[in-house]
């Protein structure tokens, strides 16, 4: 219901909370399933769904108060009037929409592998979901950072000081999806050694 609720959506902010009633829905899903695996992906998605919703949310914050508008169809090529937080905003919604390398691609997969071993029936409407999210949200965030014409900024106070929070935690988005596979890797190559003696 939130995916193909986002289709609907013409406002930034309005987007992005129905973006966490979608990602609230998978989390849901991963405690319902109630095995280790899907506990596992259910705990990480809500710690990186943290970290990039509430960056994602305060660069949104500065858009919309350097073009004074949140109607996503105003705002307009942002890449070339706010570089910084236009590229903040796209790196942000990649790892909201769970690509690598981020932490919420993991958590979405390992919540894949826990809905395939608990019911296969429920992947079907898993994916549909993810699908139209990924859809609605990427075709929005593409209008605002690609688009021709781009809008101009407002004479606004500088805002490039709330960049250092949003920066830091797309930091440690990217490192947690760079380090578990490492850790991962880590464990299977000793459980290999062990098995070879």
């Amino acid at each position: 219901f939130a995916s193909f609720s986002l289709l609907r959506q013409r406002k930034l902010k309005r987007l992005f909370a129905y973006s966490s009633i979608e990602h609230m829905g998978l989390i849901s899903i991963a405690f319902g399933i109630g095995t280790p695996l899907a506990y596992l992906a259910g705990l990480l998605h809500i710690l990186m769904h943290s970290l990039s919703k509430s960056a994602v949310l305060l660069v949104s914050g500065t858009i919309i108060q350097r073009f004074r508008t949140q109607t996503i169809s105003q705002l307009r090529g942002l890449t070339v009037s706010a570089p910084l937080q236009a590229w903040c905003l796209i790196l942000l919604t990649f790892a909201i929409l769970g690509l690598p390398p981020s932490g919420l691609f993991f958590s979405e997969l390992w919540l894949i592998l826990a809905v395939t071993k608990f019911h296969v029936w429920l992947l079907f409407p898993l994916l549909l979901g993810l699908i139209v999210a990924f859809i609605a949200i990427l075709s929005k965030i593409q209008i605002i950072g690609f688009s021709a014409h781009p809008v101009l900024a407002a004479k606004v106070q500088d805002s490039r000081h709330l960049s250092w929070p949003v920066l830091l935690h797309l930091s440690l988005i990217i490192l947690a999806g760079l380090w578990i596979p490492l850790f991962y890797l880590k464990q299977v190559v000793s459980f290999l050694l062990q098995g070879s003696h």
